[in-house]
């Protein structure tokens, strides 16, 4: 597997293969501040959940939509497409591929297309919260061109919340900061973000290559690490959007994102200021931890998992991390 932090230009995969402009035309909408990027394939229903979540947003700014279709062009107009039309909103710009370029080659082709500074995404099956771009926008005035990592609430697929975050969390006397830097240990500690309702300077996204396939499934947190890295973070604890926890979800894909997340941390291991030895024992375990949650999560031999005793130390020392490392987190003033 490529080490990390080698250099890849993922656009260069598919440069060969056109995106046909279907329809809006950007002279309709000058200068917008961000660019919110909605990679689709062949899901109408939940598209249509998506885009209205985009332009029903309740900010102060001119923003646009890139909407980038994976099903191939052809000369039919697909659900989706009759759907934008019916809208006649000039904020949307719809694009088709020529050809399938992959799920994230199709996330790259829309960094390319877009045309602000700054660029969000939102998947045909998540949905932004109504407030998820002015508050993305008031932290990048604050924290320049830092990734913004936010918080999410989880709903299932009748839009039921299964998980709704309070951003106004206190213990004590002491309140939780609403958005905090997010530091190169705690991305070595825990996983960042999707990319949905988060804030990338475009040209940095352009910058380190774009998502890399090679890191499916992962692809998304290689790509936090290597901008947070180099130019830093900031995390949101406002959740901007609402993540869909699909019913095909399947264990197996989760033991990948275990297995990459391990090699993650052993290449950021590399260019942290800490030594091997503790470095890696928080990879051990947190490895380890992802297994036990998976396990439980998905009944594959859940009830041994948590009596393993290996895993249960991991689990405990995780725990003790986390609480540690959120101690800064917290201030006596509500922000």
């Amino acid at each position: 597997m490529e080490y990390l932090f080698n250099y890849v230009n993922n656009f260069e995969r598919y440069k060969n293969i056109k995106s046909i402009l279907q329809y809006g035309k950007s002279e309709k909408i000058s200068a917008p501040k961000i660019s919110v990027i909605m990679p689709i394939y062949n899901n109408p229903t939940m598209f249509k959940k998506a885009l209205l979540s985009v332009l029903n947003q309740k900010c102060e700014f001119k923003y646009e939509i890139v909407v980038v279709d994976n099903i191939p062009f052809n000369e039919s107009k697909d659900e989706e497409l009759e759907f934008v039309e019916h809208l006649h909103d000039n904020r949307i710009l719809y694009f088709r591929n020529l050809d399938n370029i992959g799920m994230y080659g199709n996330w790259n082709r829309g960094i390319e297309l877009a045309r602000s500074e700054y660029v969000t995404y939102c998947h045909n099956d998540d949905i932004l919260e109504p407030y998820a771009l002015q508050r993305l926008y008031d932290l990048q005035k604050k924290y320049g061109k830092r990734l913004i990592a936010s918080e999410f609430n989880l709903i299932d697929e009748r839009d039921k919340y299964i998980k709704k975050l309070d951003p106004n969390r206190k213990i004590g006397l002491f309140y939780q900061k609403k958005d905090f830097i997010y530091r190169k240990f705690d991305i070595f500690l825990n996983n960042a973000g999707f990319g949905v309702g988060c804030l990338f300077n475009r040209n940095i996204l352009l910058e380190i290559g774009g998502f890399n396939p090679d890191y499916y499934p992962s692809a998304d947190y290689a790509l936090f690490i290597k901008y947070i890295f180099e130019y830093g973070g900031v995390f949101n604890r406002i959740p901007t959007f609402s993540y869909r926890k699909a019913a095909n979800e399947s264990y197996s894909t989760y033991e990948k994102f275990v297995e990459q997340d391990k090699f993650f941390r052993e290449c950021m291991l590399d260019r942290m200021y800490i030594s091997n030895w503790i470095g890696k024992k928080i990879i051990d375990a947190n490895y380890n931890y992802g297994l036990r949650n998976f396990a439980i999560k998905w009944g594959n031999n859940g009830e041994k998992t948590i009596r393993d005793s290996k895993l249960k130390r991991s689990y405990r020392m995780m725990c003790i991390l986390n609480k540690v490392n959120s101690i800064r987190r917290f201030t006596i003033h509500s922000n």
